[in-house]
């Protein structure tokens, strides 16, 4: 079998959506998602509702600095993140500075 090399200035990494992975979202798709409308929908489908809510994700938000760690193990040196707008404005012309400060503090445990 012939042996795959990457070449050293290869990005290996993951990439992550933060309505998918920080939980408790608060913007117009969360609400979409939990609307009385929608979840008769899902449940005229036979759908369980609870199986196409975000919800708690996988809690990314507070837990950001294990999921890096775990990154760093994979070797991974590149990882993209995006950032909940509606945490960092929540009201329009209202900014959460707490949130802000949060995602300096996520962007500085990436490096």
């Amino acid at each position: 079998m012939e042996k795959l090399e990457f070449p050293k200035d290869f990005l290996w990494g993951s990439a992550t959506s933060s309505h998918q992975v920080e939980g408790d979202n608060h913007n117009d798709w969360s609400e979409w998602e939990k609307s009385p409308r929608r979840i008769e929908q899902l449940k005229k489908d036979g759908k369980n509702p609870s199986d196409f809510i975000s919800g708690v994700a996988c809690n990314s938000y507070k837990r950001f600095e294990e999921d890096f760690d775990i990154a760093k193990n994979l070797n991974h040196n590149v990882h993209r993140i995006s950032i909940e707008w509606s945490r960092i404005e929540p009201e329009e012309g209202k900014f959460n500075y707490e949130a802000v400060q949060h995602y300096k503090n996520v962007v500085k445990a990436i490096r």
